[in-house]
């Protein structure tokens, strides 16, 4: 059996703008080189799908957890429910959820706010960059 490439390298825009092509009729090579990519990469990707894109609208829930999110997993993790069953709850990998309790859990349990803030502090950008900070780099 043939293996299946899913060539996530290509941003998910890029694949976005080849199938809007590929739906308004072009065939593979035409609607790749639309997209930017090359026409053998668009038969790459129009082989293996059989010439169609399902129509099962994915996901498009944000990576990172809401205010909301949290406040949940406080709520469910004090009520004594498991890793498990919070991210059954949430819709979310138990992976999230442990690593969310892990990450921000103190001595006094876990703060849907402080866990908040905690996240927004490490997102933060931009940072300073490594030769703009160090003088020995820089020369």
């Amino acid at each position: 059996m043939a293996r299946v490439r899913k060539y996530r390298w290509l941003p998910r825009s890029v694949r976005v703008v080849f199938w809007e092509q590929v739906r308004r009729g072009l065939a593979a090579k035409p609607a790749a080189r639309a997209a930017g990519l090359s026409p053998n990469t668009g038969v790459r990707l129009f082989r293996p799908a059989g010439g169609v894109i399902g129509n099962a609208p994915r996901r498009a829930g944000p990576v990172r957890l809401s205010l909301a999110e949290r406040e949940e997993i406080a709520c469910l993790r004090a009520a004594g429910h498991g890793v498990r069953a919070i991210g059954r709850a949430l819709g979310r990998p138990a992976s999230t959820v442990s690593r969310e309790l892990s990450r921000n859990t103190g001595s006094s349990g876990y703060r849907a706010s402080s866990a908040q803030h905690a996240a927004e502090q490490r997102a933060k950008r931009p940072k300073v960059a490594k030769l703009a900070a160090d003088a020995e780099l820089r020369d």
